[in-house]
């Protein structure tokens, strides 16, 4: 398990998805701490403000910071 911080704030909608939420409904928040943990096939998880799992970062089981979406949106604390 690694202990990540977010940069900017995840939104369950994206303005381009076909699926519409409500406004403003937070997967992850800006300056808050989520752990995140690995598969065996380098895919890491972080668990939303819901509880719900969530994929954070994929391509290597050793590091997320691998992954530019990652990067984009969370550093290692």
């Amino acid at each position: 398990m690694v202990l990540v911080q977010c940069l900017k704030s995840i939104y369950k909608q994206d303005p381009d998805d076909i699926i519409k939420y409500p406004d403003n409904i937070h997967l992850f928040k800006e300056g808050y701490l989520y752990p995140i943990f690995s598969d065996e096939f380098g895919t890491w998880f972080a668990t939303d403000e819901e509880n719900l799992p969530h994929v954070v970062a994929e391509g290597s089981p050793d590091d997320p910071e691998v992954d530019p979406w990652f990067r984009m949106y969370f550093k290692k604390v």
